[in-house]
Parts: structure tokens; sequence; C-alpha cells
């Protein structure tokens, strides 16, 4: 991952979610450091835009981001131009997959 990247998917796996998986767009901003910033914005009421804070070491990156009391943590591959992973929140437990295509 070498410079800023926009990708857009679908995430699975969130509670309270009908119609099964919301789309997903990520705004990676990754740093000479290895730290991670940007934002994530997941298509469905309760969600939208919430700042993403994480690293990346090589194509594995991991993350995590607040909506309301719950804490979402993110870790993935990135694959040529895919990025995809699994996601588990603390309080409640849940967890889900995501996958995004680099625009």
């Amino acid at each position: 991952m070498l410079g800023p990247t926009l990708a857009t998917g679908t995430i699975s796996g969130l509670r309270g979610v009908s119609g099964g998986s919301p789309q997903l767009e990520l705004r990676l901003r990754p740093q000479p450091n290895g730290f991670l910033h940007g934002e994530m914005v997941i298509k469905s009421s309760g969600y939208g835009l919430t700042p993403i804070e994480g690293f990346v070491r090589g194509n594995h990156l991991q993350f995590q981001v607040p909506y309301g009391t719950e804490t979402y943590y993110f870790e993935g591959q990135r694959r040529s131009d895919e990025l995809s992973g699994t996601f588990e929140s603390t309080p409640s437990g849940e967890r889900g997959t995501w996958t995004a295509q680099a625009n």
C-alpha cells in the first residue's frame, strides 16, 4: 500500500442492518512510519462516516473505528487491488467480513 487509497465494497455481519451487506467506502492514507489514517463510510442507518486509526505492515492492515458505544477492530490483507478481511466489535462481540476494491 503505497499512497492514499480509495476503496469501495461491502461489509457483512453488522447487527440491525436489513438487506444483508451494506456498501462500504475506505479512504486510506498510509503514513511513512506505518501508521494508517483515513475514514470509513458504512452506507447504512446508524453508521456513516467515522475516522480510521491503525497501521500497515506490507500487505497486512489493522485498524479500528468507533460507531456509537462500539469499537470495531478490522484486520485484513491487500492482494493486488483487493482489500478484504474480518472485523470484531466490543463490547457486543459482533463479527463479520468485509471486502473492497481499490479504485
